[in-house]
């Protein structure tokens, strides 16, 4: 969504960029700020359980400094030409590389599925054709 903003409101000079942050040391964590119904679904135990569980043990550990995660959004709302997505944090950096790497292997590994729907010749945009030999390899 975020994108599709970004590309629709550049003609018009305005800027979008996906901001993801990582952990940030504020009283988002602390106990005072969470609630959770008081029951358990012990189904969940494995998941939403561990997930609790990690989220009191990192409160007050978070590696990311508030300050500096603003002046980092000052600095983003300033830039010229700001990037479409920005992880935040080196714990937003690592996550967002992992799923990169994770989406160019499923890529490499679905692609003679995923290139397989074309016509085998085809007119782009502008009326130039194209003929699509399958499989297509990178």
């Amino acid at each position: 969504l975020t994108e599709a903003m970004r590309e629709e409101l550049a003609p018009i000079g305005n800027a979008v960029t996906v901001v993801e942050p990582g952990s940030v040391r504020t009283e988002f964590l602390a106990p005072a700020s969470v609630r959770r119904s008081g029951a358990r679904i012990a189904d969940y135990e494995p998941t939403s359980g561990a997930l609790i569980e990690t989220i009191a043990a990192r409160n007050g550990a978070q590696p990311g400094d508030p300050a500096k995660a603003a002046a980092a959004l000052l600095r983003l709302a300033d830039a010229p030409e700001p990037p479409t997505r920005l992880a935040l944090g080196p714990d937003s950096v690592r996550v967002v590389e992992d799923k990169t790497e994770l989406l160019a292997k499923e890529l490499q590994e679905w692609r003679t599925l995923s290139v397989s729907t074309s016509y085998e010749t085809f007119t782009r945009a502008g009326g130039s054709t194209c003929t699509v030999a399958f499989p297509m390899s990178k």
